[in-house]
């Protein structure tokens, strides 16, 4: 269309996030960082009364459901983020925990760790991913490039740890099991901690 844009002819549209949006979501990160995941999932549901399309409110939904092991719950939250938002990292790498052993996905994380190095769970999604294939080497070096990334997650540490020690590396997968339940104190994590002491205890014997 040529010439110029007529008074009233078009307008430009705003969306605003309200402040109850924002104190809702406040209030579900703190309960899901709690693991008060009741009160998470009613405060997510507030948020998606005002904005039904919020991605954080969506993710937020399928970790709670992924952690209350209703996987088919999480797997569709995930799907309704990536129809939203096709490269959304925090969904692909959601649809890794709940999408069962799916070669796509691996190459589909794959590309996009590649495209987006620094997304610290995109790394740990691969990870879990060659866990699966019992690829441990891979796994390694895919679970080092998320704990590098973001060396306050206690999952990381973990299952870097983890992954050392499948590789017969002990001294180191000693090294990162402290570590992760030296994290686990200050955040919410998806391990027992009394697990690794044993494990710890196990491997106090010998050096590798």
């Amino acid at each position: 269309m040529k010439g110029p844009i007529r008074s009233g002819y078009l307008r430009v549209i705003e969306v605003r996030q309200g402040p109850e949006v924002g104190c809702w979501l406040r209030k579900a990160r703190q309960f899901v960082e709690s693991s008060r995941y009741r009160d998470a999932q009613s405060a997510y549901h507030k948020v998606l009364q005002y904005q039904n399309d919020n991605i954080e409110a969506l993710l937020g939904l399928a970790t709670v459901a992924a952690r209350q092991g209703r996987i088919d719950d999480a797997r569709q939250r995930y799907q309704d983020v990536l129809l939203l938002d096709p490269d959304n990292g925090s969904a692909l790498a959601g649809m890794s925990v709940v999408a069962g052993d799916d070669p796509r996905l691996l190459a589909t994380l794959e590309r996009f760790s590649r495209e987006h190095p620094a997304q610290a769970q995109i790394h740990f999604a691969v990870g879990n991913l060659y866990v699966r294939r019992g690829n441990w080497p891979k796994a390694q070096t895919a679970y080092f490039q998320a704990f590098r990334l973001d060396k306050a997650n206690p999952d990381y540490a973990y299952n870097l740890a983890v992954s050392l020690d499948r590789l017969g590396k002990k001294r180191l997968a000693r090294r990162f099991y402290q570590q992760a339940l030296g994290l686990a104190q200050l955040r919410s994590h998806e391990f027992d901690p009394e697990v690794i002491t044993v494990r710890l205890n196990q491997l106090s014997g010998g050096d590798s």
